[in-house]
């Protein structure tokens, strides 16, 4: 026997609806289809974005999130060129065959496009506020730069601030205010760098080169690390630096020329640690190599249309070690699902972000 379908209203672009009667319309939806679907709901998602069509990707994205994390989504989408003042909005729902398959379980959206005058990110706070689902938790996704100045009662709100690192033209300034954020006692709302989740499998990998005895004491004799990333991912080489230099006790890192892209570590007791970054073509960060003066060698690879990290130790005296390791996503929906199901206030992301202020450009 065939399963029902939903109708075609639960995708596409949405069904237009007046602002004041947003509810009224996902009401009508549900009496629609609550025959062949349940509404779902765990939390508040609200994504913010300038950028261009940003409403159409921002829901392909949530399509797939909502697979593994029901809730209400609200996308924002501003167009502050736009030659026309006006907000509209547009409701949705994102549904899925439960595991026994007889029914769906479904996550509702809402879009507002604020275009002209309307684009005020002032305006987000109260198109936020007037939708949320009850007292779930809110989690903010501001795409692109953060702004300067937050509203205060949507930003008081926010259990996990999430951004893409990667994404910024100025990281300098805009770290600052993620650490100016983060160290306010009066906000709960922890930061989220996709930029950071985007490499959790690579740290980890890493971390398991140091499982043997010999491995881990090689590791005070390391003179020289080289990352290797793209255009896009030197962001993320930075953060992966901060990483090592918390991780193995090393001084942050100060520039040893004028490329930017070389610097040493210094280190209690030890020998300075030499660092070069370069860029190439392919994956964010596609080979990381860590050298000891004893001739050891710890690397890791990933060529640019593989979704897998290939580790590879010599230890002098012992033998090689190679492993393969599935690699971390690229895909936005991916990262996004990695974020919201980790716990913990990234203590470890902001000491490494603590470690490479004085470097980042």
């Amino acid at each position: 026997m065939s399963t029902a379908t939903i109708t075609p209203a639960f995708f596409g672009d949405g069904i237009p609806a007046e602002i004041g009667k947003i509810d009224k319309e996902l009401k009508k939806l549900w009496q629609e289809q609550s025959t062949v679907a349940t509404r779902a709901s765990r939390l508040n998602l609200v994504v913010y974005s300038a950028a261009d069509s940003s409403i159409r990707a921002n829901t392909a994205i949530m399509r797939e999130l909502t697979r593994d994390h029901a809730g209400r989504v609200i996308l924002v989408a501003a167009r502050a060129k736009s030659p026309e003042n006006r907000l509209r909005a547009w409701v949705n729902a994102h549904c899925h065959l439960t595991k026994a398959g007889a029914k769906q379980t479904c996550s509702e959206q809402i879009a507002f496009l604020m275009e002209g005058t309307s684009a005020n990110t002032r305006l987000v706070s109260s198109l936020v506020f007037s939708h949320l689902d009850s007292d779930l938790p809110l989690y903010l996704w501001w795409q692109g730069e953060l702004p300067a100045e937050f509203d205060e009662r949507l930003l008081g709100a926010t259990e996990r601030l999430i951004f893409d690192s990667s994404t910024w033209a100025n990281p300098k300034a805009q770290f600052e205010l993620v650490r100016a954020i983060a160290a306010r006692p009066d906000l709960d709302a922890i930061p989220g760098d996709l930029n950071w989740t985007r490499c959790s499998t690579l740290r980890l990998s890493f971390a398991q080169f140091f499982d043997v005895p010999s491995a881990r004491a090689a590791l005070d004799k390391v003179d020289r690390l080289d990352l290797e990333h793209s255009s896009q991912g030197r962001t993320t080489a930075v953060l992966l630096l901060g990483w090592f230099a918390d991780a193995l006790k090393w001084g942050a890192p100060e520039p040893s020329g004028t490329s930017g892209q070389e610097f040493v570590c210094q280190r209690e007791g030890g020998t300075p640690v030499r660092v070069v970054l370069a860029r190439k073509s392919g994956a964010f960060i596609s080979r990381v190599t860590l050298r000891s003066s004893e001739g050891s060698v710890f690397t890791l690879t990933r060529s640019a249309d593989s979704d897998l990290y290939t580790t590879q130790s010599f230890v002098a005296g012992a033998d090689s070690v190679e492993q393969s390791f599935q690699a971390d996503s690229h895909e936005p929906s991916h990262l996004l699902s990695e974020e919201l199901s980790r716990g913990g206030a990234r203590r470890a992301y902001l000491r490494a972000l603590e470690k490479v202020s004085g470097i980042l450009g």
